[in-house]
């Protein structure tokens, strides 16, 4: 992804004027924050209320209360006790929904008519030079006109917690937010346009899709709705030839109809669901509504990440493996120096911090920061050494058939191997390999067994070497692990609905296949779901 350049570059000195601002607001290029990730609470309530089965029953309730019989209105307790379970499982659920906002309400200090003033994020505009520091969210779109070591976190948009630094001209993100160093940056995509309120609002788009349960109960409704008002209207009449009495009519239709109505079924419905949905709230999990637990019966197909997901995130050095012609030592130093250069805040720089190893006093002239698309960090000595830290298939050029096997192995383990580099006038040096565990979680085994059983297809979908995803994949009780492929040996054309077919593991993945993997599942399910409509 790549910000638009901005078609004029505001002076970074001087910032808008407060006219130039005036006629950015009368255009809409305002900083109006994203829509809520949910309804509203007016339409939460509509949808319970105003349905088909409340109209039914709101009519015979109104018919009975006209002929002042009030006792006779205690059949509307389901109505309502169905009402107050829908509505008050999607407000909390909603309440809780709106507090996800990736990109923080708070004011930004913004250079206008030659001074730095402080402005809320809704009333940011287009071109806008905003200062950043360190802690700041990146309230829109930008580009970088002036940076001090500007470093920021892209997790929440990517899912990498890799730290990433940014140079004059990059690209900054709404969503992201800066962990070292500050910057000025000219806004160019706000509001709307913004990368995060796209990806907000398509992570929001309520399917509207109903749960089966309720639709067939609905269908019921309808097809007695068009049965019980002309049966209705027969019981009338035919009680009011016999007696002569409006009320005493009304009161006796009233109760063969209620008869007819599935009150007990729709509220049975309506609390088997809300317990779901209570019993998963005590295990922390969130429930929008309540056709989400029984969409979650349906569900075939699971997608899991590694790091974090089936291990607990916790890593550890278990070995470093040095070249013959390097010591231990060294390899510490080096990968303890590109920690502290780049200032890598991930598991990885933290389980190397324990090492607790010296670092070099050479000044750095350039430094690397890490990238997902390169898969390495590193930087570039005074002396014009350059020393890197990433994944060997990425920056090993020429690995020998030794340190193939070393890291074969180590993957077959479990391990994450890390290549720590050495290059001088364009000749690369292997300097060791650093060897790192996680930890699965303890409860991974059971959750993992309970899923099988259930009939759910695991894929698990990571950036790590495909060996090392699937020995631990193994290790968690996912069984066909074997059953993978390295992404990065994928063309680009290549047919993802084949590969999503064919493997179980997918390693070295980017940001932009994970997207692509997940939509060749979905294709390949509603393909499913369209066969078998057809054959039918």
């Amino acid at each position: 992804m790549k910000v638009k350049q901005p078609e004029v570059y505001t002076n970074i000195n001087s910032g808008l004027t407060n006219q130039e601002v005036t006629k950015k607001i009368a255009a809409g290029l305002t900083n109006v924050q994203i829509k809520k990730l949910s309804r509203s609470i007016p339409q939460i309530l509509a949808d319970n209320i105003f349905t088909l089965f409340n109209f039914l029953n709101l009519v015979i309730a109104l018919l009975i209360g006209w002929t002042g019989s009030y006792r006779n209105l205690f059949f509307l307790g389901p109505v309502l006790a169905n009402i107050i379970i829908g509505s008050f499982q999607q407000i909390r659920a909603k309440l809780t929904v709106d507090k996800i906002n990736l990109v923080n309400e708070q004011e930004f200090t913004v250079i206008r008519d030659n001074k730095e003033v402080q402005v809320p994020i809704e009333d940011l505009v287009q071109d806008d030079i905003v200062i950043l520091k360190r802690g700041n969210t990146i309230p829109a779109d930008g580009i970088i006109r002036s940076s001090n070591g500007l470093q920021t976190n892209e997790s929440s948009i990517t899912g990498e917690a890799d730290t990433i630094e940014k140079f004059e001209n990059d690209s900054v993100y709404s969503g992201s937010f800066a962990i070292a160093g500050q910057a000025k940056i000219q806004l160019t995509q706000v509001g709307m346009n913004s990368f995060v309120s796209k990806l907000s609002n398509a992570v929001s788009q309520e399917k509207g899709s109903e749960s089966i349960l309720m639709k067939i109960i609905n269908n019921i409704i309808k097809i007695l709705t068009y049965t019980i008002v002309p049966i209705g209207l027969i019981l009338f009449f035919r009680s009011f030839l016999k007696n002569g009495d409006v009320a005493q009519s009304i009161l006796g239709t009233s109760a063969s109809v209620i008869g007819m109505i599935p009150e007990g079924l729709v509220l049975l419905t309506a609390v088997a669901l809300a317990t779901g949905a209570y019993n998963l709230s005590k295990k922390k999990i969130l429930v929008r509504s309540l056709n989400a637990i029984e969409t979650l019966a349906r569900v075939d197909t699971l997608c899991l990440d590694k790091t974090g997901t089936i291990t607990t995130g916790k890593l550890t050095v278990k070995k470093i493996h040095p070249e013959a012609s390097f010591d231990e030592k060294f390899v510490k130093q080096v990968a303890a120096t590109i920690v502290e250069v780049t200032q890598e805040t991930n598991a990885t720089a933290q389980a190397i911090k324990k090492l607790k190893s010296e670092t070099f006093k050479e000044k750095v002239s350039e430094v690397l920061p890490f990238s997902s698309e390169t898969k390495y960090s590193g930087y570039i000595g005074e002396s014009g050494t350059k020393y890197m830290m990433g994944a060997p298939e990425f920056i090993i050029d020429n690995p020998t058939a030794e340190t193939k096997d070393a890291v074969e192995k180590a993957a077959e383990k479990g391990f994450r191997v890390i290549a720590v580099l050495r290059c001088v006038n364009d000749k690369q040096e292997l300097l060791g390999l650093i060897f790192i565990s996680d930890e699965v979680r303890k409860q991974a085994k059971s959750t993992f067994s309970y899923l099988k059983n259930q009939g759910i297809d695991l894929k698990i979908i990571s950036g790590d070497n495909p060996v090392t995803v699937s020995n631990v994949a193994s290790q968690a009780g996912i069984d066909k692990t074997d059953n993978y492929i390295d992404m990065s040996t994928v063309p680009e054309d290549a047919d993802y609905t084949k590969l999503v077919d064919k493997y179980r593991v997918f390693g070295r993945v980017r940001p932009k296949e994970k997207s692509d993997l997940i939509a060749a599942m979905q294709k390949k399910r509603t393909d499913r779901w369209y066969d078998r409509r057809w054959c039918q």
